[in-house]
């Protein structure tokens, strides 16, 4: 039984891969597919108190909404770490950075080991993280 719960709670998981990766539809398409297949789960398999519909609403209601209010915040993160690098693009500042880099070294294994740990850590503090 254990094993079940752990597939069905990993179902929505892999609603949304086989959506995106399998079927090649966009995430605004499998979302709410993937919503809906999760509060089916939720109202029906996951449904051990045997509550009604509208005591499940009034539990569910609250959960649904963070969620939603989370993934904005990832969402709204992202956006603003890659308007912040369209930004040093257009203005020029990656060209000061690359020169600044190519300074450090001439090896290209240490700039790719400086890029990779400061370029995702400027993004994330400048995108307000």
């Amino acid at each position: 039984m254990d094993f079940l719960n752990f597939l069905m709670a990993l179902s929505p998981i892999v609603v949304v891969l086989v959506g995106i990766l399998g079927f090649k539809k966009s995430a605004k398409t499998v979302s709410p597919i993937a919503l809906a297949w999760t509060l089916i789960l939720a109202f029906t398999y996951f449904n051990l108190d045997g509550l009604t519909f509208a005591e499940n609403v009034k539990v569910l209601d609250p959960l649904v909404w963070k969620g939603i209010k989370e993934g904005l915040k990832i969402v709204l993160m992202v956006f603003g770490a890659f308007t912040i690098l369209n930004l040093l693009r257009e203005t020029g500042a990656i060209e000061d950075v690359k020169a600044t880099i190519a300074q450090i070294s001439d090896d290209r294994r240490v700039q790719v080991v400086i890029i990779g740990m400061m370029l995702p850590i400027f993004l994330e503090g400048a995108a307000g993280a």
